[in-house]
């Protein structure tokens, strides 16, 4: 009897830890929360101020964002964003709510209402221009869109869908659908 009375207490604490055993095998992985996947961020930084260098280290953009948001997939978002472009005889500039900053050189792309000046080539003169979506390549040092774009300057304002600009050698192309007013002077 006294053997029983030290076995049942082993037998039930052996049967207790296999059956706790297979109830933890059989239910499903407890996962921990994923903190940095669902949309949310990695990381994120308030007024940010970026370079752009080429393979030779010479700088060809300049940015400031209000605050970015780097994710997983390495996308990089920025908010109220001012680009500016350093090569070239003149710097264009752009402004937008919202870009999507990708690395390893490839181009920024600025969304909402876009506000770029910079100046028509022929008579250098300022230009304002606006579109809801605009690319700036620094490798290739071009801004363009294909979206609709509405252009203004003292000499002439007008439309167009599509536009093409490369600031290092100073040429603009307005691509389809081109609408332009000329303002000329009255001659006395």
């Amino acid at each position: 009897m006294n053997q029983h009375r030290v076995l049942l207490p082993l037998i039930l604490t052996t049967a207790a830890g296999a059956l706790v055993y297979s109830l933890l095998r059989s239910a499903p992985p407890a996962t921990a929360p994923n903190l940095i996947g669902d949309g949310a961020p990695r990381y994120a930084l308030q007024d940010v101020e970026m370079t752009r260098y080429d393979l030779n280290g010479v700088p060809r953009l300049h940015a400031t964002a209000a605050k970015i948001d780097q994710y997983t997939d390495g996308s990089i978002v920025g908010t109220t964003l001012d680009v500016t472009t350093l090569q070239g005889p003149q710097a264009w500039t752009a402004s937008a709510p919202r870009g999507d900053i990708a690395g390893r050189g490839q181009p920024i792309h600025l969304t909402g209402d876009v506000v770029a000046h910079g100046q028509w080539p022929d008579t250098g003169a300022p230009l304002t221009f606006t579109t809801p979506t605009l690319w700036i390549d620094a490798t290739a040092h071009t801004l363009h869109t294909d979206s609709k774009v509405a252009l203004a300057s003292s000499a002439r304002n007008g439309t167009a869908t599509g536009l093409r600009a490369d600031w290092l050698t100073q040429q603009l192309s307005l691509l389809n659908d081109v609408y332009l007013n000329y303002d000329v002077p009255a001659h006395r």
